[in-house]
């Protein structure tokens, strides 16, 4: 993912929260890698 994709999903997830779900199979993430960083980064800024 570029830099202004992950941005572009960053705003998205702050503004609309996460609607598409992070895939998991014994607590490796398959799906959704990107998403994971962006909800991570994301509730850190807000703490």
């Amino acid at each position: 993912m570029q830099p202004a994709e992950y941005t572009e999903l960053r705003n998205d997830i702050a503004s609309n929260g996460l609607i598409d779900p992070i895939w998991l199979y014994q607590s490796q993430i398959l799906d959704g890698s990107n998403r994971y960083k962006a909800v991570r980064r994301i509730k850190c800024r807000a703490d």
